[in-house]
């Protein structure tokens, strides 16, 4: 687990001003495993089942935010897990300015709620 620190210059912008809303976050949890080489479905699983065992027992003091950068893909209220209070303001900005949708991808800033 790496844990950035945030605070400081990020906890003085207003959570409104931009699109990244978590500015009363003291850190930042990653939870990962890396590989030197491929692994096995053995290896691949049982590092999965650590890390879901890691996130299930974290998940009780944590925000329940997450970092729209660090995409999970099984991460469910993605929308307002990413963009919390901001959320309805982005679709607004993605309608105006790409309102055929052609930034897309599975977890980005959706053209309606």
């Amino acid at each position: 687990m790496l844990l950035d620190a945030w605070g400081g210059r990020i906890a003085q912008v207003d959570p409104a001003a931009t699109a990244f809303p978590h500015r009363d976050a003291s850190f930042l949890a990653q939870e990962f495993v890396t590989f030197q080489s491929a692994p096995s479905e053995g290896v691949l699983a049982s590092n999965r089942a650590w890390l879901n065992g890691l996130w299930t027992t974290l998940r009780p003091s944590v925000s329940g935010a997450a970092y729209v950068n660090y995409i999970d893909p099984q991460l469910k209220d993605w929308q307002r897990a990413y963009y919390g209070a901001n959320l309805d303001r982005l679709i607004d900005v993605k309608r105006t300015y790409d309102p055929d949708d052609a930034f897309t991808f599975a977890q980005s800033i959706p053209t309606s709620t």
